[in-house]
Order: structure tokens, then sequence, then C-alpha cells
């Protein structure tokens, strides 16, 4: 009905967007998946690895990101189904009334700084985390701590002022420490990987032999992100370089090759388009019911994401092993959305401006520029929508201004790549009650049903009853939801084939990227740059 309209007015200029992390929010969920196999031995060498466009690389996104996979480890690290498994810790102990975690270190730990990773300068890390008000937005669980004790060499104890469900998982929180000598920002983890070099758009990480784990195969790792995809698929297929991170789905199939092959695998981040919650256009929650029924999300996942991807009707990760499939969904219906529509009292009008298609509701949508994926998921959403009279404007804007921009709440709607699991807490730093202040409540949610689900799922130390309010969340917003949720997404990594890469399937290579091997002899550019 308003097709001619998308026709008419282009929201896009010829630009191409770049897969990226968007966001302030992006966590990874790490899992070092176990291999029976025994290698070879081989040579150890250097590992080049691009990203491409890393548009808004910082602490919590792009190149940054995959080098504190690489560098940083926590005391635990949170699994696909959101259960909490030790990491730097070897066990995890709560106390008969639920007041005191006791943490119990794995033995023998080095930090990049050759010191002992023991309970007492662990627990001097943790509570530095713990008072920075930023880290216990991001890790909500922390903000229950009252106090952290060491005990000996190896056990820290946490005291709580009730019980608190989330902090094992917010224990993941990485622990390290500045270097002394670097004023680049540089600093000492206790991951397989050490960061030597912090510069530009490159960043270069050296095996720690003294990794706990044991000493990593690959001598050297450097990282770069570069201003195309082009340019770094192009790269990977003439065998300059070992991998490119984060390929969109459509250029799976243009580097499949016999020396080269995908790892894919999902990712605890969807796409949605977050509402402002201070605008009044979203205040009767039917429009914002309405808005999601008319969203075809099959559609999404096989034409834009090209199957690489699940439909998300809610910010609670589906893989988490409390959620409910059976709950409910959004199903797609135009027609039932437009009745819900006409119900919130939006009648369809003709614009003054010719170039306008008629419509009921006109939206901006702040989005980031240079995200290819986002692009053609935006095109579609705007699509669909105005079969149901609701025209969306996008907002096209640089990564540093969008960003800005959303941490400061200035705009209408934005289109985000925003984390979502695999824990709960995770779920909850966004859609906590405004007034919090360990959450970041950008997009102003304001639900007193969710905010005391939120609460109970907090301090829950019974499964059964996280459960059930595990379900009775996914309900409550489906019936006040405070975005368009979209999609889950997968990423895919392309690696060179003369790699061993052990790791389970549907895994991100990276995180086993310590264990890889080959036999495969430094390129003359490689030997050029280790000298």
């Amino acid at each position: 009905m308003y097709g001619r309209g998308v026709q008419r007015r282009s929201r896009f200029r010829c630009r191409t967007f770049p897969r990226g992390w968007c966001g302030i929010l992006p966590f990874l969920a790490f899992t070092f998946a176990c291999s029976t196999a025994t290698p070879a031995p081989s040579t150890p060498r250097k590992l080049t690895i691009l990203f491409p466009e890393g548009t808004g690389d910082s602490a919590n996104n792009g190149l940054a990101q995959i080098v504190s996979l690489l560098s940083q480890e926590g005391l635990t690290i949170i699994a696909p189904d959101g259960r909490v498994q030790p990491r730097l810790a070897e066990s995890l102990k709560w106390s008969d009334d639920g007041l005191e975690l006791s943490v119990t270190l794995r033995p023998n730990i080095l930090m990049h700084d050759r010191k002992k990773l023991d309970a007492s300068r662990a627990a001097d890390i943790l509570r530095r985390i713990i008072e920075d008000p930023n880290s216990r937005r991001m890790y909500p669980g922390l903000a229950d701590v009252d106090a952290v004790k060491a005990e000996g060499e190896r056990i820290i104890r946490f005291v709580v002022r009730r019980h608190a469900a989330w902090l094992p998982d917010d224990l993941s929180a990485p622990l390290s420490v500045p270097d002394p000598d670097n004023p680049k920002g540089i600093k000492f983890g206790a991951g397989p990987y050490q960061i030597v070099s912090n510069e530009g758009n490159t960043r270069v990480l050296q095996r720690f032999v003294q990794y706990y784990g044991g000493e990593p195969s690959i001598e050297r790792v450097d990282l770069q992100s570069v201003e195309t995809l082009r340019i770094a698929w192009a790269s990977l297929l003439r065998g300059e370089v070992d991998m490119v991170t984060d390929l969109p789905p459509d250029t799976v199939e243009l580097i499949r090759n016999p020396n080269v092959y995908i790892k894919s695998f999902s990712r605890n981040y969807q796409y949605l388009i977050a509402f402002n919650g201070r605008s009044r256009k979203f205040t009767d929650p039917r429009i914002r019911r309405a808005l999601n029924m008319a969203i075809d999300r099959e559609t999404i996942v096989t034409r834009v994401l090209k199957s690489s991807g699940l439909p998300a009707t809610g910010p609670i990760w589906p893989k988490h092993w409390a959620y409910d499939p059976s709950a409910g969904s959004y199903k797609f219906d135009p027609g039932g959305a437009s009745v819900l529509l006409e119900k919130s009292g939006l009648q369809v009008h003709a614009s003054a401006d010719e170039s306008l298609p008629p419509a009921r509701l006109r939206l901006t949508c702040l989005v980031p520029a240079r995200f290819s994926i986002i692009e053609q998921i935006a095109l579609e959403v705007q699509r669909q929508l105005l079969e149901v009279g609701v025209d969306i404007h996008f907002d096209v804007q640089p990564y540093d201004v969008y960003n800005d921009r959303l941490t400061r709440g200035d705009f209408e709607t934005v289109m985000i790549d925003l984390v979502g699991g695999p824990s709960l807490s995770r779920a909850s730093i966004m859609w906590r009650s405004p007034k919090r202040s360990d959450a970041l409540p950008i997009f102003s949610y304001n639900n007193p049903v969710t905010e005391a689900l939120f609460e109970s799922l907090r301090i829950s130390s019974n499964e059964a009853n996280t459960r059930v309010d595990v379900r009775k969340l996914q309900q409550a917003f489906l019936e006040s939801p405070p975005a368009i949720f979209l999609a889950w997404n997968d990423r895919a990594r392309a690696v060179r084939s003369d790699f061993s890469v052990p790791g389970e399937l549907g895994t991100d290579p990276l995180t086993t990227l310590w264990r890889w091997k080959t036999d495969k002899p430094d390129r003359p550019g490689d030997r050029m740059a280790n000298r």
C-alpha cells in the first residue's frame, strides 16, 4: 500500500555500513572448549588477524574487545546456557545462609607482570572493580558485595548484604592491573597473550609462556582494523593474513574456498530498535506492541542474515537454561498491528510533503553509519512498517556521533546490536529502572512489573523460582515492550586452512587460539615484521 513511498525517498545515501559491534555494551561469553585430540607439534609462528571496518573502537568494542578476550580473564566464565563455570577460580561455594561466597583460586597463576595472582592481590583488584561505578553498571551483581576478604593464598571471601544470585555471573569481569611503565593504557592480565603494543588501529600481542593453561603455540598475534571488508577478505584470499573476523552472512560464500574455512557461532546479541521512553509517542504500550507485530522476523533472518540468526521478541537470551519457549512471542500480524494502531487513535493521513508517503505515525531512528548489516535490516524494517502506515526515517551518523547521542539519550528510536545474555544480569543492564545507579538505563524504560521481577531474580536461590520468574519476565516484556526486537545474530570468522583450530562446533574459535597449531612457515612479510 505504501511501498512507493520508499522508492521516492531513500533514507540511505550511497554508503557501505561495515558490520561491527555498535553500542557500549558488547560482552562475549567465552567458553574454552576441551579437545581430546592432541595435534602434532609445530613451529610457533605469527598470526595476523584483520578486523574489517573497525569503526568505534573502544574498551568494550572492536579490536579492544578481542584483545581483552585474549589477554584478560575473570574468576568465572558464563557458558552459552547461562550457567557459571570457574575460570581463574577453581571452585565457588555459598555459605548455608547465602550471605558469603567463597572462591578458591587455581594454584600458580601469574599475571603478565610475572607476579603471582594470589588471594590478596585478586581481592585488591576486585575491590577496585567494585568501587568503580561503571563496573557496577556493567556487572550489576558486584553492587551487592559489602566486603571482599583474602584468606590464605587462594581463598577469596565475598560478603553480601543479601543473597546475590548474579554475583558468580559477574565475577567474569576481567582482572587486570595497569602497566606502570606504559602510558598508552596497556594492562597486565592473566590470559594466554600479553599486550606489547597499542598503536592506532594496530594491536600486537605476544604469547605469555607462563600462562597457567600451558604455553600458547602461536608466538605472536597481530590485530589490525582496516577500512573495508573487501580489503580484509582480499588479503585473506591472497594469503597475506591468516584470519578475518566478523564476516557478514552475504560475504561468507565469497570467501569460502579450499584454502579458507569458516567458523560460525551464535552470539548473545540481538538487533533491535529501542524506543526512547521519554517520548510521548511510546506512552501507550499498544503502539509498542503493534510495532512488534508488524515485523516479519523470519524474513529478516532468512533474507538479510542468510539464516544466520534467530527471531527475537524480547531481551532474554533464548538459550538460557531458565528461558521458557512456551511463554509466547510476537507473531507476524500486520492486520492485527493496524487494528491496534487504529485503537490507539492513530489514523493514516497524507503528508503536506509530497515526497513523504501517507502515514499514521512518523518516527526517526538513529543509526550508525557504515554498518552494512544494520543498513540492510533497517531498510527491511522500513518496508515492513510502511505496510501498516508507520513511516520511519533514519538519522545516519558517524559512529562517534552515534555513540555520543546514544549515551546521552538523544534519539527518538535507535537501532543497535545489543547484548542480551548469556546471563540474566546481562539482560538486565539496559532494562532496569532509569533511577538505578547500578544499571545503564539509556532507553528510559520504566516498568514496575519487569523491575520487580528482575529484583526477584537477582536474589533468587532456587532454580524452580528462577524459571517461574523468567517466564513471567518474558510475558511482561511482551505486554510492554521497550523496543522492536528483531533478531539474535551469529558471527563468522574466516581462518586459513593451514591452522588446526580445536574447539566445539558453534563456539568462537578465538577462545581456543592459544591452542591452535600450524606447520606453515612464516611469510617473508612476517619475518620482516618480527625483526
